[in-house]
């Protein structure tokens, strides 16, 4: 019974709206031929269409704009008492927070001759050589990073040689690299 009466209910309104207006006009339909409609339609589809394919950066030097982010300095001093590469590492963090890259950059130079064990400072100077425009330099270390044993920085890495290559136009090896984030790792989302 409660569906009848939700069908006539229906009918009236249909009814009613086709009935003059109170003000001695009619109800207009937008669309009396389907061929509008679907004409309307297929303009509204276009239009967001063509909002988000130019909203999209379209060169390399773009993506790259879209997707640069600066990492944040996440290393830290370990001990009261600090050794010249302790020193220099104060210097080098103090530097990056600062935005003062080529500072920076200069002593992550220094520091990798100090400990060419450690992947951070590698990463480090690939970050600030992207900060400075070096885009080229800074694939060598984000490449040395990734050919080493697996380490803390190889997926960062991964994605920041990614966008030294795609700003330095060489776009396969940008792709390719991209390619190989899995997911799970850092920015696979974005790649």
């Amino acid at each position: 019974k409660p569906t009848h009466d939700f069908h006539e209910l229906l009918q009236d309104v249909d009814q009613d709206w086709e009935k003059p207006a109170a003000s001695g006009g009619r109800v207009i339909r937008l669309f009396r031929n389907p061929a509008v409609a679907v004409a309307a339609g297929m303009a509204l589809l276009l239009g967001v269409f063509g909002i988000y394919y130019f909203s999209r950066p379209q060169s390399m030097p773009a993506l790259y704009a879209a997707y640069h982010e600066e990492y944040p300095m996440v290393l830290n001093q370990r001990s009261e008492v600090q050794s010249v590469e302790d020193s220099v590492l104060t210097l080098a963090v103090s530097a990056y927070q600062r935005k003062d890259f080529k500072t920076a950059d200069l002593h992550f130079v220094h520091l990798m001759t100090l400990n060419v064990e450690n992947e951070a400072y590698p990463f480090y100077h690939g970050l600030c050589q992207l900060e400075q425009g070096y885009h080229k330099d800074a694939i060598l270390p984000f490449q040395s990073i990734q050919d080493q044993e697996p380490n803390s920085y190889q997926e960062l890495a991964r994605w920041y040689f990614a966008l030294a290559c795609l700003k330095s136009l060489q776009a396969e090896r940008a792709r390719k690299n991209l390619t190989d984030i899995k997911p799970g790792q850092y920015k696979y989302e974005d790649a």
